[in-house]
């Protein structure tokens, strides 16, 4: 059927452009959200937007979970190759705890989304400092979390914000630093996919 043949292309791409750019992994993530809005498969009770006449398919959720399976399939097999490739090159860091890249991953969100907004002092490299102030690392916590809390209560009225939010917090998370390739904290060429989510 022309679906079957559809959904072919669009795996077969996929595949292609995880071998061209692994922090692609997270489309399938991406494609679950796009399903929930502006494709409204899956419209959680979310009222229909004014002067749209077009009715969600409302497919249960499962469903739209298996036929992403082929797609998660190709980013665990993508995402181990990369780490045994990056750790086998050295580039994979042990010099630092979880603490310290967690802390790290906090701050960066807001360093990233204070750069969107107000680009100065942009660099092509942001040394790791090692550990950042915790009085700072909670801030950024608390940041993160209320904005998400806000998204969330916002899903219903208005489930672009949520969908915008977690496109930009999702899509960052395999280069976020959890992981420390490298030996920088953050760097600006890690956001052409993230930041689409805070133009949504």
């Amino acid at each position: 059927s022309v679906f079957n043949i559809q959904y072919g292309a669009a795996l077969l791409f996929f595949a292609l452009s995880l071998m061209s750019k692994p922090m692609l992994v997270t489309l399938p993530f991406l494609l679950l959200l796009l399903d929930i809005w502006p494709l409204k498969r899956l419209s959680i009770g979310m009222p229909p937007e004014k002067g749209n006449n077009r009715t969600s398919s409302n497919e249960p959720w499962h469903r739209l979970l298996l036929e992403k399976i082929p797609w998660f399939i190709l980013i665990i097999a993508s995402s181990w190759i990369t780490y045994v490739v990056q750790k086998k090159g050295g580039a994979v860091s042990a010099a630092l705890d979880l603490n310290a890249r967690l802390g790290n991953a906090l701050i960066s969100y807001c360093r990233y989304l204070h750069k969107f907004v107000w680009p100065e002092k942009l660099s092509v490299l942001y040394p790791h400092p090692g550990s950042w102030p915790g009085i700072m690392v909670a801030g950024a916590a608390i940041f993160l979390l209320a904005v998400s809390a806000a998204a969330l209560w916002q899903f219903r009225k208005r489930p672009w914000i949520f969908v915008g939010w977690f496109w930009f917090i999702g899509t960052a998370i395999p280069v976020i630093g959890i992981v420390q390739v490298g030996i920088q904290s953050m760097a600006d060429r890690y956001t052409y996919i993230p930041t689409i989510g805070v133009y949504i």
